[in-house]
């Protein structure tokens, strides 16, 4: 389409442009093809508003105010890499625990995404687990967060520009759970690379 636009102008004196969200940049090109300067792509998208264009909606969760909820395992992990994205300022927005579904003909899909964030039009999801892999439970539980990771942010469920990001506090984890978080694409947080939680998440937004 963009050839056809290109010989279809070419000769007319107009100036063309082709957005490149590969490259996050406008490519400002004479009617003859020829370049002639190139923008970046800034864009302000919050969480909402990205969710929404790919037809995920927020739920509001009712809160109880005379009964708080039981603590969770995670929750400590999560509220850790929460302030830490929320504080490096590197975001254009940053979500805790947020409650989406999204409606299949009669059927809705529910999801909890533990922490959300976007910058420049982009959305990493993360997901934060606490337990140990050692147990037949905890390799179950993390296998259900890689099969959840994967689910959320693949293509047809929240476009190509999503991110996907397990972080755990345990020092090590399998080689095949990390194999297949490999061939799902979700990048893994473990060890002392959680203290660079920041930077892996900016990688999976493609900084």
């Amino acid at each position: 389409m963009s050839l056809a636009a290109l010989q279809a102008a070419y000769g007319s004196g107009v100036t063309l442009i082709y957005v490149s969200t590969e490259e996050k940049q406008i490519i400002w090109l004479a009617s003859d093809g020829s370049e002639q300067s190139r923008d970046p792509i800034q864009v302000h998208v919050d969480v909402w508003q990205y969710l929404n264009a790919h037809g995920l909606e927020v739920e509001t969760v009712p809160v109880n105010p005379f009964a708080a909820p039981p603590p969770r395992e995670g929750d400590e992990l999560e509220e850790q890499v929460y302030n830490l994205l929320k504080n490096s300022g590197l975001f254009d927005d940053v979500r805790r625990n947020l409650h989406i579904r999204k409606r299949n003909g009669k059927k809705q899909v529910r999801n909890e995404l533990d922490v959300v964030v976007t910058r420049n039009g982009r959305m990493a999801v993360i997901s934060c687990k606490s337990g140990t892999v050692e147990s037949e439970t905890g390799r179950r539980a993390y296998q259900q967060a890689l099969y959840e990771l994967a689910a959320i942010s693949r293509r047809e469920a929240a476009g190509i520009y999503c991110g996907k990001v397990l972080v755990s506090s345990q020092p090590e984890l399998p080689q095949a759970l990390r194999d297949r978080a490999a061939e799902s694409g979700i990048k893994l947080v473990y060890g002392t690379e959680l203290e660079n939680v920041v930077a892996h998440v900016l990688n999976a937004v493609g900084k």
